[in-house]
């Protein structure tokens, strides 16, 4: 019997949630050969690729996602997150603003804008993502 996608997302992210890296990107890996399309595949792939610490890897799997979705939330603002450490700060503001025309009540979203707004020194309009956050 076939697995879904949703099945195989929710085994490779226990895996991850056991510390077990490699295994979930190993399966995340598997399942994107069988559901190209899945955006949420490279988004969470991305995201365990991130905590194995291979920035660039993360950011050519959340680009993977952006290309099957573009207005998916989580890929935006994980991307963004990179982008923010990376220090490219108006690439990843650009992309938490599209964040936050798609779902303005993001909480990632609003917390990422937050924090790229008080390196920029615009401390009213962080405060006001903090406390959008906090709702």
């Amino acid at each position: 019997m076939a697995q879904t996608i949703q099945s195989l997302n929710d085994k490779a992210v226990a895996l991850r949630g056991q510390g077990r890296l490699r295994e979930a990107v190993a399966l995340f890996s598997e399942a994107i050969v069988q559901y190209p399309q899945a955006a949420v595949l490279y988004n969470n792939l991305a995201i365990t690729l991130d905590e194995l610490g291979l920035p660039k890897e993360a950011m050519t799997a959340y680009d993977s996602a952006l290309s099957r979705a573009p207005k998916f939330v989580a890929s935006l603002v994980g991307k963004a997150g990179l982008l923010l450490r990376d220090a490219r700060v108006d690439e990843a503001r650009r992309l938490f603003a599209e964040a936050l025309d798609v779902e303005p009540s993001s909480v990632a979203a609003n917390l990422g804008m937050y924090e790229l707004l008080q390196i920029k020194g615009e401390l009213s309009e962080a405060v006001a993502h903090q406390r959008r956050a906090l709702a």
